[in-house]
């Protein structure tokens, strides 16, 4: 693949994940990641796909994994989701633990992503920012300091963020 024909996501990104991505062989790049695969689940809500997912931690990784061993290849599955109340809290704390973590695998790890989807991505969020023009005409309209200081806990101004 040419390099015009690269999206530009897929050109943001490292090197060594260009490489990956595009089945391109690095050698002294990805000597450190080179045995190590981790399959990285996410999911709009994990109630919905509670038999996929099981299916994927109960019955194909099991055997996808023993496959990479003959092979040389660690096979790890990251699964923040599975069997655990964090999503369910509604706020920005869950999502950006996964983002996290995601980050923290692709330093370490070829990442294979599986997504499960549904007729809805889940919950939306809202915002963690919002322009300082509207944060602050919020924090005026706020009836008290208890208001005040909810719109301080839960959002960031614009600015702060870039800083």
């Amino acid at each position: 693949m040419c390099e015009g024909n690269v999206p530009k996501e897929v050109l943001s990104l490292s090197e060594h994940l260009q490489n990956f991505i595009m089945g391109r062989v690095a050698q002294a790049k990805t000597a450190i990641k080179s045995r190590k695969i981790v399959i990285y689940v996410c999911a709009a809500d994990s109630q919905d796909c509670y038999v996929e997912k099981g299916a994927l931690h109960n019955v194909i990784y099991p055997e996808l994994r023993a496959h990479c061993r003959t092979r040389g290849y660690e096979l790890h599955i990251v699964d923040l989701h599975w069997k655990t109340l964090l999503e369910k809290q509604q706020d920005h704390e869950f999502p950006e633990l996964c983002i996290g973590e995601l980050t923290r695998q692709m330093e370490v790890a070829y990442i294979i992503p599986v997504l499960f989807l549904n007729n809805s991505l889940g919950t939306q969020l809202l915002p963690i920012t919002i322009e300082s023009t509207d944060f602050k005409m919020a924090m005026e309209s706020a009836e008290n300091q208890s208001a005040q200081g909810l719109l301080s806990k839960w959002y960031l101004p614009d600015l702060q963020v870039q800083a």
